[in-house]
């Protein structure tokens, strides 16, 4: 992989084991390195090493963390990573009303839980690639992105949509210190 550049580390932390080994095969760099760990699980921070970082990416991930106390305990400890002068980049599925994944909800009962279990926003999605596959989501409502970055003592620099049908499928923000 050209460097193109770059100065620094890159740290890749993922739960998926297929995944980090993945990223190991094609990325062959001194200044990269992967680490396995779930960032709903205490002490993932430690895979992020001691360094701190002038970017921080979050992509795809917080709206897979059920429950908004988890979310808030992530956001804070993306925080932790920064630099003085740090970014965290997040991105998030925007979802709702789109009938592409409408036609995907489950119905919580599947899973033996109701509405009742789970917070405004939460989703059950069949994510099937051949077979049937359930993925919990949930959809950040208004500016509920915005006032998770708050929450975790971060302000919100930039707020765009981009990817997939009409470049709306992905909410996306920088949050800085």
């Amino acid at each position: 992989m050209e460097n193109l550049g770059h100065r620094g580390i890159y740290r890749g932390i993922d739960a998926s084991r297929p995944l980090i080994d993945l990223a190991r095969r094609r990325v062959d760099a001194d200044w990269a390195e992967f680490a396995i760990a779930d960032l709903a699980l205490p002490g993932w921070l430690s895979a992020a090493g001691e360094a701190s970082f002038d970017w921080v990416l979050a992509f795809a991930v917080l709206h897979h963390l059920p429950d908004a106390s988890l979310r808030l305990q992530v956001a804070s400890e993306l925080r932790a990573c920064l630099a003085a002068e740090g970014t965290v980049a997040v991105s998030v599925w925007d979802f709702a009303g789109r009938q592409r994944f409408q036609r995907r909800l489950v119905a919580w009962d599947e899973i033996r839980l109701s509405p009742a279990d789970v917070e405004p926003g939460d989703a059950l999605l069949d994510w099937r690639h051949g077979s049937r596959g359930l993925r919990y989501v949930h959809q950040f409502a208004g500016e509920e992105l915005a006032e998770l970055a708050q929450a975790a003592g971060l302000t919100v620099a930039e707020h765009f949509h981009a990817d997939g049908e009409g470049g709306q499928l992905g909410q996306y923000q920088l949050w800085r210190l």
